[in-house]
């Protein structure tokens, strides 16, 4: 981490970084749950017998499509943090280190 005279600044950093972190974890998370659901509505999307039964799918279906989209939209924004010069002027990590560490945390 750069040298931070001031302690107080220096928790605020960390708080800052840690709380990146927590929230592409969580984001990571969210995507691989959700994802799953989205596949298994696809299927049954492609399984329905009748029509209602397939509107309902794809009601589902498209409902579980943005929920994806969301937490991709999340895992987006903070990778972009990680990329900034803000990021950058915060602290010394690689903020690749820092989001394969977060995926392997998060399982994937």
């Amino acid at each position: 981490m750069k040298e931070i005279t001031d302690i107080g600044a220096q928790r605020l950093v960390e708080a800052i970084i840690k709380s990146g972190t927590d929230e592409y974890r969580m984001a990571l998370r969210m995507y691989m749950r959700e994802h799953e659901r989205l596949e298994r509505l696809y299927n049954r999307l492609y399984e329905a017998s009748d029509y209602g039964e397939y509107m309902a799918a794809k009601y589902d279906y498209n409902e579980q499509k943005y929920v994806v989209k969301k937490a991709v939209a999340k895992m987006v924004e903070i990778e972009v943090f990680y990329r900034s010069e803000w990021f950058a002027q915060l602290t010394d990590l690689d903020p690749d280190v820092v989001m394969k560490k977060a995926r392997e945390v998060s399982g994937l």
